[in-house]
């Protein structure tokens, strides 16, 4: 009989402190802060100066996993994302890009507990140098010598420095955009491996297994600003 209770006991204490560590896990995001203004620093130069306008804007991530035993692809967004191109329509090989960032305090995706895990275990922006992702262009592969004025679409390739989480490593994005004197319309996409920034997902109760890779998705509309050329 006591080593019945003993028994009882310990396994009301594992599921007090199972649930207690869901729950903790799970616990909502800390409020981001205020969004910055786009960084200058970069992006002056001859041409056009283009600012992102978040409320047209999103970034994205989808990764895949099993929940309950079912397939499920989870998908986390956000409008908090800042940026700035300096862009001559004569000469856009010359195109200067200034940092991008992200609020990673901010990602949404169907599930408000998802949310929490997402932004305080796996991007551990709780902590203050973590709240932004931020992406710094390196090089732009691709690039006509001169954007028409009667369609001003083309693709092309963005080199740069992603930092997630304090870890930063190059990756290549696959991009399109669409140009005039007044707004860029751009998307950007690429895949990189959470491990490769440090980043693990905790295990939680119903996910049985998360995909390794996660597809990156960037759309924008960037408008002339104040005082453009």
């Amino acid at each position: 009989m006591q080593n019945y209770s003993s028994l009882l006991v310990f396994t009301i204490v594992l599921l007090v402190a199972a649930f207690g560590a869901f729950f903790y896990l799970t616990r909502p995001a800390l409020a981001p802060t205020e969004n910055p203004a786009p960084l200058q620093s970069g992006v002056s130069g001859e041409g056009i100066h283009y600012e992102v306008v978040p409320e047209e804007s999103s970034a994205e991530f989808s990764i895949g996993e099993v929940l309950n035993g079912k397939e499920n692809i989870v998908v986390g967004t956000t409008k908090n994302l800042t940026g700035a191109v300096t862009l001559d329509v004569g000469n856009p090989k010359e195109a200067i890009v200034g940092l991008f960032r992200v609020n990673a305090r901010t990602l949404k995706t169907d599930s408000e507990r998802r949310d929490g895990v997402v932004s305080r275990s796996i991007l551990r922006s709780d902590e203050p140098a973590n709240e932004f992702i931020e992406f710094k262009t390196r090089a732009i592969v691709g690039l006509p010598e001169k954007i028409e004025a009667a369609t001003g679409e083309f693709s092309f390739q963005i080199v740069g420095d992603l930092t997630i989480a304090g870890v930063t490593r190059e990756v290549s994005w696959d991009a399109h955009a669409t140009v005039t004197s007044e707004k860029i319309t751009a998307s950007a996409g690429t895949k990189v491996l959470y491990s490769d920034f440090g980043l693990s997902v905790p295990q939680v109760p119903f996910v049985a297994s998360v995909e390794k890779e996660v597809s990156l998705t960037i759309t924008l509309v960037a408008v002339r600003g104040a005082g453009a050329n």
